[in-house]
């Protein structure tokens, strides 16, 4: 493998690296944002990350999705509420949800079946894909909607609108929580262990380039040493040349 090539390899990595502890810090501070998990969710740049985390939105539609999913939703604009319309998905806060150990409201996230316009702004009738798929398809006029809407469906007013859904990665959301329940061996550890090797490297460098230096150093007193040797010789050699014919000199006139 040639030094090019070798080069090469090596900014990928370095810049894959960066890229992805620029996103875990990314994750990072927009978990550390977030005011009240119960109510709000992760975003960054106006795009939020939601695990799912029960199957009501189980179902055959393309967007649909199932526990374990990740699902990227928009910040919910008044502007992009009020060009909601049927079919879409959207992420609320539901008053009706609760977990079973703090009895606590959470958000959720249904398909919109029917949207209302009232004196007080937009409502929404949502329900999840999977009460679509068991036969529990919302007819607005039939008296059964009037009987379990309580139950299979939920009245959202504007006002609880949080996120509007965009897209999906598939089983993502099960990666995304094992990360957090381990995050010092995921990402604390590596970025310290990749910072103690940065470290080391610059060391290396300061050391390595003091020797280079050294080295040039010495070369260049090494080479002004052989010029001052060379130069006392030839000095030498001339003046025993002079001598030399001095003393021939000296005898061709006594004879």
């Amino acid at each position: 493998m040639n030094n090019k090539l070798k080069k090469g390899f090596k900014i990928t990595g370095t810049v894959v690296f960066y890229a992805f502890i620029a996103i875990l810090l990314l994750f990072s501070v927009a978990n550390i944002r977030q005011t009240d998990k119960a109510k709000d969710y992760p975003n960054i740049f106006g795009r939020g990350f939601l695990q799912v985390e029960s199957d009501s939105m189980t179902g055959k539609n393309d967007d649909s999705f199932v526990i374990g999913d990740l699902i990227v939703v928009k910040k919910a604009t008044t502007k992009r509420i009020n060009k909601l319309e049927v079919g879409d998905i959207i992420t609320f806060y539901d008053y009706k949800a609760q977990d079973d150990v703090n009895r606590k409201s959470f958000l959720n996230s249904h398909r919109i079946v029917e949207v209302r316009t009232t004196n007080s702004g937009k409502v929404f009738i949502t329900q999840g894909d999977k009460a679509v798929e068991s036969g529990l398809v919302y007819n607005p006029n039939d008296q059964l909607y009037n009987v379990t809407i309580e139950r299979y469906f939920d009245v959202v007013s504007d006002t609880q609108v949080k996120g509007i859904y965009v897209s999906k990665v598939e089983g993502f959301g099960n990666v995304v929580n094992h990360i957090s329940n381990n995050f010092f061996w995921y990402v604390v550890l590596p970025i310290l262990l990749f910072l103690v090797f940065e470290v080391f490297v610059v060391v290396k460098n300061v050391l390595d380039l003091r020797d280079e230096k050294n080295k040039a150093n010495n070369k260049v007193n090494e080479d002004a040493l052989r010029e001052s040797i060379k130069a006392e010789l030839e000095a030498e050699k001339e003046k025993m040349r002079q001598e030399l014919l001095a003393e021939m000199n000296k005898k061709d006139n006594k004879e």
